[in-house]
């Protein structure tokens, strides 16, 4: 991944390989490039930060955001969490269920909990697999392997 910027122009944003839209790149003198990027789920955005060294990987923050009013509806900052896309997507799935199902609570409101595990878990496979998934077909396209849908 690599972050372009000229002094009289903005940074150019780049999708790294794991459907991380990069908002933000630093290097660090300690030899690791962190970068804050985001995933869109609708009208909800994720915001992750993450330290990459060579061969090592590090989750250091998570945030959902309300799209629309910017509201944050949870946030962490984390400690030597190895970096793995599917652990960050099972931790914001968790979280995501967590925040809607205390709200309906306070609300004195109910929906059957199915439904909200069954859209948090198809939101969440597009937004941190969609990319993957595309490559994916490509490589097998490209192979000459045909693919058709189940």
């Amino acid at each position: 991944m690599l972050i372009v910027q000229n002094n009289n122009q903005p940074a150019v944003t780049i999708i790294d390989p794991r459907g991380l839209r990069v908002t933000a790149a630093a290097h660090l003198m300690s030899g690791f490039t962190v970068y804050t990027g985001e995933r869109e789920i609708g009208n909800i955005r994720v915001e992750e930060g993450i330290a990459q060294g060579i061969g090592v990987t590090y989750l250091s923050s998570l945030r959902i955001v309300n799209v629309a009013d910017n509201q944050i509806l949870w946030e962490d900052s984390f400690r030597d969490v190895i970096y793995n896309c599917e652990r960050v997507r099972r931790m914001v799935g968790a979280k995501l269920k967590e925040v809607f199902i205390a709200t309906l609570k306070r609300q004195n409101m109910q929906i059957p909990v199915e439904q909200i595990d069954e859209r948090v878990n198809e939101s969440l496979n597009k937004a941190y697999y969609e990319q993957t998934d595309k490559t994916v077909l490509k490589i097998l396209t490209e192979w000459g392997i045909e693919i058709k849908p189940a």
